[in-house]
């Protein structure tokens, strides 16, 4: 499955330790899908930042995004229109929960999961693409 947009943020696995896997796996890499990255605050962002991994995740081709609510309810940036699929790292997806309508799908996925399917353009296993 060949999602068209990754989300990895919201209050659910963008702490630290989730942005440091992350960056392990996008350090060397380009993404091929719009990828989206929040982080879980702005203390964390100042971290990712000072850890380097902000620099990583730019270089890599990805957009970063304020910390807060965003697409994983249906807010602002990143949401998904009708017939699109997306995956994210968020906790919920239930229809209309990312925009879109009954076409669109959203599927669930770890942070590994979701970098490594950035970088491969298609639903990956973390363990293939590191």
């Amino acid at each position: 499955m060949v999602p068209d947009q990754i989300y990895i943020g919201s209050c659910t696995h963008s702490r630290i330790e989730d942005l440091r896997v992350v960056g392990k796996i996008l350090r060397t890499n380009t993404v091929r899908i719009n990828t989206l990255i929040s982080p879980g605050s702005h203390s964390i962002f100042q971290q990712a930042e000072n850890e380097g991994l902000i620099k990583i995740f730019l270089d890599a081709g990805c957009k970063i995004i304020y910390p807060g609510c965003n697409a994983c309810f249906g807010g602002s940036i990143g949401l998904l229109g009708k017939g699109m699929s997306g995956l994210t790292t968020t906790n919920r997806n239930f229809e209309g929960r990312m925009g879109g309508d009954e076409t669109t799908n959203v599927y669930l996925a770890s942070p590994a999961t979701a970098a490594a399917s950035a970088i491969s353009g298609f639903i990956s296993d973390p363990g293939v693409n590191q």
